[in-house]
């Protein structure tokens, strides 16, 4: 079983609290003992089981944004505003969208236990791909988690139209179509 980095969690709970106690309350009473013992005890730097993090997911989105197809987009976009905020923030406004998703595959690796994240990028297109291998499965919630987090991520820069698509064909590279004006 992979593991994902609690990092993941804190947002999740630190998003939950900002949406009011009504919402954190309805959150916890969605989880099961185990769950919500994660989702509470979680630090930014021990590791939780990745399907008890998908679950967590699942229960934020249904929460946040029921009967919305984007659900665990939106919860990508919002975990990629936290993670890149402060000084990043400003930063990410003169640097390459290459360096960027480039960073954002080094918080990848470093937010999994398994697998390896790089990026293949054509210097005159704005197009690139974002790849993960060596990772055992991708559950389709993370998978949409990754693509509304990889959307934040370049959404950051001065990119406009920004689209993000799974591959899902090869299960040895797990990967993101990027496309931005």
């Amino acid at each position: 079983m992979d593991h994902y980095r609690g990092v993941g969690i804190v947002f999740l709970r630190n998003f939950i609290k900002a949406h009011g106690s009504t919402i954190e309350e309805k959150f916890i009473q969605g989880l099961n003992e185990e769950q919500n013992s994660i989702f509470l005890d979680a630090s930014n730097n021990n590791w939780v089981p990745v399907p008890a993090t998908e679950k967590l997911f699942e229960q934020a989105a249904r929460l946040l944004y029921p009967g919305d197809q984007n659900a665990y987009r939106h919860l990508g976009r919002e975990r990629a505003k936290e993670n890149f905020s402060g000084i990043y923030k400003s930063l990410l406004k003169i640097t390459t969208i290459a360096f960027i998703i480039k960073r954002a595959a080094k918080v990848w690796e470093a937010s999994y236990e398994k697998g390896h994240a790089r990026v293949e990028k054509n210097k005159d297109e704005n197009r690139a791909i974002f790849i993960v291998e060596d990772y055992p499965e991708f559950s389709p919630v993370m998978m949409e988690v990754g693509c509304g987090y990889i959307e934040g991520v370049v959404g950051l820069s001065s990119a406009e139209n920004i689209q993000v698509n799974k591959d899902v064909s090869d299960p040895q590279a797990w990967k993101w179509h990027i496309t931005w004006d």
